[in-house]
């Protein structure tokens, strides 16, 4: 098991190194249809609980929310956010999926947790390419500091805005 699991971090790693290198060339064009949010967030839960195992996920999702955007990306920005709230989070608070319409009539999504946040002083380079927290001596999770990049970029290629709230 261990084995897999780190062979499906490797993977992920390669996908985000990938991803980065492809963002940076500009060899994204995304290819906006019409997305339902809730099927495609069920489809993230479903996946994300099968490979957490004990991270209690939610949804709170408007009903019948539309999204007109490119599939792949926005299902790897939820992906993305997903495995930093699984890194992160207290483990025994769920993670929340979530995404309603704002008056202005765009739309708003994003993963909520209940991790140890991040000091607002950093809030403006948690979306820099291989930005991580903690020095390499006392970081206690594995990563490249790609994915929160990689999010930012595919949202921002397809004309939407990111920011890290509390």
């Amino acid at each position: 098991n261990k084995a897999i699991d780190e062979n499906s971090r490797l993977e992920q790693m390669i996908d985000n190194i990938l991803n980065a290198s492809r963002l940076e060339n500009k060899a994204l064009d995304p290819t906006k249809e019409h997305i339902n949010f809730n099927l495609l967030s069920n489809q993230i839960k479903k996946r994300f609980s099968a490979l957490s195992g004990t991270a209690e996920i939610q949804l709170e999702i408007e009903k019948d929310l539309l999204v007109f955007a490119d599939h792949q990306m926005v299902s790897s920005v939820l992906s993305n956010l997903m495995e930093n709230a699984l890194k992160y989070a207290d483990k025994n608070s769920p993670i929340i999926i979530y995404g309603h319409t704002a008056p202005n009539k765009s739309v708003i999504f994003g993963v909520k947790d209940h991790g140890p946040g991040i000091p607002k002083e950093l809030r403006q380079d948690v979306f820099k390419k291989f930005f991580r927290m903690e020095n390499e001596e006392t970081r206690s999770q594995k990563g490249t500091g790609l994915g929160l990049y990689i999010v930012s970029q595919l949202v921002e290629i397809q004309g939407g805005t990111i920011r890290c709230i509390d």
